[in-house]
């Protein structure tokens, strides 16, 4: 077979591969960028090939049949060159044929010259290829445990656990949602299994770090309890768990939402986590620790991960906005860090969404128009209003609150708060407490004196 012929074979069936994978999982989100991908080629050809057929020119390339397929789609018709034995070849033969016309072969029919087009262009077109965007708070997810924000006192201690090789069988890693436990518990598979550990950091260099990023790595296994919460899934993982790891020095398992787990569940799991294999590694994750047993604690060392701090919270959301070139105001980061309320997934996708609001240039004033969040400056004024007992400008304003559409109760609830970082403003000592940037902070100075 000529070069350039093995070329265009390789070529075609890479395609037709790709093909069937992503249409056969009915995922329209794939399906979607495969047609992007494609978008300088003609398209009306690949759209009208059937699954049958690219079934039966992979089954075919399998078993070294593929040559008279090839003939076919090289060619653009069967009579040009090659021709090799098929069912409307063996028809044509009996009529004294050299070979069967296009009508007469039906791969002929749906697999045309313009493939060959196709795929000779696609090898230069993959330059415009459009990646499908990843958020935030996926692609900034902490590699080493020194990037974990807000959590030194989790991300130290594992640290000199994995330097001194103290390494527990089961932790339980427990706080709300958005503050690392499933990060850190992604970390610390990845740092007991790395082959050149730096200072309890995985390298995220070696071939096992790599496999385990990318999933080709069977040995680190994360279960949602959530949805396999029964003795059945238990069991499966008790069974599981007696074979040694394929790759890795360690088999880990992390369990997120383990209060999911039935009472059977737990209870199956009990002598497992309690004596497990020497090479299997637990890591549990929960947001709701009051609902395990007893029994399960005591097996585990507990690690509670903190609320992020609204400063922690602004330093790393200034760090991604430099690295994805984005301005953004320190008063628009504090805000959508109150926001998050000290989750930083919640922070990374507020951001997220800001950016796409604002542009890239992020203000103020667009943070709080995105989010739908009041401006400080009405609960100063109305503070003004109550200190200067000014009734009927205090009611307007409320009325103009209503008219924005936020709710009665929730303005309440925000002056309240405001009344009490008044307090806070009063003594030097306690203005560390006060959460906001630095101009809004001078403000409350102000208006506390």
């Amino acid at each position: 077979m000529p070069g350039e012929d093995l070329l265009l074979l390789a070529n075609l069936f890479s395609g037709l591969l790709c093909k069937l994978w992503l249409g056969m999982q009915h995922d329209l989100e794939k399906w979607e960028l495969w047609k992007r991908i494609c978008c300088g080629f003609p398209l009306a050809f690949l759209l009208k090939i059937d699954y049958n057929t690219i079934r039966l020119f992979i089954e075919s390339f399998i078993i070294g049949r593929a040559k008279h397929l090839f003939g076919h789609v090289a060619g653009g018709s069967c009579a040009a060159g090659r021709c090799e034995p098929c069912q409307a070849g063996n028809r044509a033969a009996l009529n004294s044929q050299h070979c069967a016309p296009q009508s007469a072969c039906p791969l002929h029919d749906q697999v045309n010259g313009s493939l060959c087009l196709f795929f000779w262009k696609g090898i230069a077109g993959w330059k415009g290829v459009v990646a499908v965007y990843q958020v935030l708070y996926r692609k900034w997810r902490p590699q080493v445990f020194s990037d974990v924000a807000g959590q030194p006192h989790v991300t130290d201690t594992l640290r000199r656990e994995l330097q001194e090789g103290r390494l527990s069988h089961a932790y339980l890693f427990t706080g709300s949602r958005g503050t690392g436990k499933t990060t850190c518990a992604k970390i610390l598979a990845k740092a007991v299994n790395c082959l050149h550990p730096v200072d309890g950091n995985p390298c995220n260099e070696c071939e096992i770090c790599k496999g385990i990023d990318s999933g080709s790595i069977l040995d680190v296994i994360e279960i949602d309890a959530a949805s396999n919460n029964g003795v059945d899934n238990i069991r499966d993982l008790r069974e599981e768990a007696n074979f040694t790891p394929v790759a890795a020095k360690y088999r880990v398992y992390i369990i997120d939402e383990v209060h999911m787990l039935s009472i059977g569940a737990f209870n199956a799991l009990l002598k497992t986590l309690e004596e497990p294999p020497s090479y299997v590694l637990f890591i549990l994750a929960t947001t709701e620790v009051h609902k395990l047993p007893a029994t399960i604690l005591s097996r585990c060392q507990i690690y509670d991960f903190n609320r992020i701090s609204v400063e922690d919270t602004v330093n790393h959301l200034s760090y991604v906005a430099a690295k994805e070139n984005i301005t953004a105001e320190p008063e628009a980061l504090n805000v959508i860090a109150m926001k998050a309320d000290g989750g930083m997934r919640d922070a990374l996708s507020i951001f997220d969404q800001v950016v796409s609001f604002t542009g890239g240039n992020i203000t103020y004033k667009s943070v709080i128009e995105n989010l739908n969040v009041l401006d400080y400056e009405y609960y100063f004024c109305l503070t003004d209003c109550f200190l200067e007992n000014r009734v009927s400008d205090a009611l307007l304003l409320f009325n103009d609150v209503l008219n924005k559409g936020f709710d009665g109760s929730h303005f309440i609830t925000g002056l309240s708060s405001h009344c009490r970082d008044l307090l806070v403003s009063k003594d030097a000592a306690t203005l560390p407490l006060l959460e906001v940037g630095a101009s809004i902070r001078q403000r409350y100075q102000e208006q506390a004196q």
